[in-house]
């Protein structure tokens, strides 16, 4: 019997959850035909590609259409031109809340709205399961969308054990004397970078502390504004996130690594990549105190946490954590565990293989009920 074939739809830039998904479906025994596509083909080219792609692929033969983080545009296509075949969308990022409510792109009355709302709003109709990275998420998704709740499957992120992990020996160039405290990732409302500026001030008078922030994006002039005119002296920035395997020398080389702490609604819903990556690497990570984290932590168990978009109660915590080696050692370790009990490889692949299969058996189901 020959496996399951899943047409796996994924932007030209791949994505961690590109590469986790990917390999935890091949490695679960199932055929993934990988179809990247960009977002900036217009819609005739779009419908076009699909067209050619799934006649060269005999869609009748495939089992499942996956459509992946920041495809989208693709999500109406696909379910038109494949109506016998299971679509599987991957509900990363929401474009419409992204767009609208989160980066404030377009005003919430404006047509582009609308219009992206209705797009949105139809082709999570359309599709057979969607995928969401929390329960707060999900739950946000039902309301937003007004989505059945038994039709989004929560799948956490997780992270590549190969790639990120504990390393015993620290790099001989480490200062001893130095607290080093890392953040990486865009730079976006959600990650609250301007607080963590903020913190940083306020802890400049401590000379021991050390912060450096890795990444770019859309609000990365405005928190270099900032950080001049704070006189920001404690502070490395880096451009580019660099490559894993000098990130995760990165994250084993810092005693405390950031999460997330912005002002935004999303900030309250997410658990983002480099949270399991730093405990995967058994660092200390300090976020904001959120329902989405509260999900699968226990904080100041596993976890230390503050409240969200408050350097002065962020800039607190991490004082508190320098004092307390034992303490951060004791989350560190804590958190590898219940990363390690959670959300490793084989946990996360239990749980696809359990998604694929249900979705799977609707395409069975909606076969006998033609034929009948």
């Amino acid at each position: 019997m020959s496996r399951f074939q899943i047409l796996y739809l994924f932007k030209d830039e791949i994505t961690p959850r590109t590469r986790m998904i990917t390999r935890i479906l091949e490695e679960s025994g199932f055929e993934i035909s990988p179809l990247p596509v960009t977002a900036r083909w217009n819609r005739l080219t779009r419908i076009k590609f699909l067209r050619e792609e799934l006649k060269k692929r005999q869609s009748d033969n495939l089992s499942a259409i996956l459509i992946g983080d920041f495809c989208h545009k693709f999500v109406l296509p696909v379910c038109f031109l494949a109506r016998r075949v299971p679509v599987i969308y991957d509900l990363f990022i929401s474009n419409y809340d992204n767009y609208v409510l989160e980066r404030k792109r377009t005003s919430k009355l404006s047509l582009k709205s609308l219009v992206l709302y209705l797009r949105e709003f139809l082709g999570l109709r359309l599709v057979t399961t969607i995928l969401a990275d929390t329960e707060a998420h999900k739950n946000y998704y039902v309301k937003l969308f007004r989505i059945p709740p038994d039709k989004i499957k929560t799948v956490y992120v997780g992270a590549e054990e190969d790639s990120f992990f504990h390393k015993e020996n620290q790099p001989e160039d480490k200062d001893s004397d130095k607290f080093e405290i890392l953040f990486y990732g865009n730079y976006v409302p959600l990650h609250g970078i301007e607080y963590i500026i903020q913190a940083a001030k306020i802890l400049q008078k401590d000379s021991h502390i050390h912060f450096t922030i890795v990444g770019g994006g859309q609000t990365k002039l405005r928190i270099g504004e900032m950080a001049t005119s704070l006189q920001i002296k404690n502070v490395t920035f880096i451009e580019r996130v660099p490559p894993y395997e000098d990130l995760n020398s990165l994250i084993n080389s810092s005693d405390l690594c950031l999460g997330i702490f912005g002002n935004t609604g999303k900030t309250q819903r997410v658990i983002p990549n480099k949270v399991f990556q730093c405990l995967a690497a058994r660092r200390c990570v300090l976020t904001a105190d959120t329902s989405a984290i509260r999900e699968i932590f226990n904080p100041g168990n596993d976890i230390a946490v503050c409240p969200a978009a408050n350097p002065e109660l962020l800039a607190a915590r991490i004082s508190e954590l320098k004092a307390q080696p034992d303490k951060r050692n004791a989350l560190a370790n804590q958190g590898y565990k219940q990363f390690k009990a959670q959300f490793a490889f084989e946990k996360l692949s239990a749980t696809w293989k359990e998604i694929m299969n249900v979705t799977l058996m609707q395409k069975v189901e909606n076969y006998r009920a033609t034929d009948c």
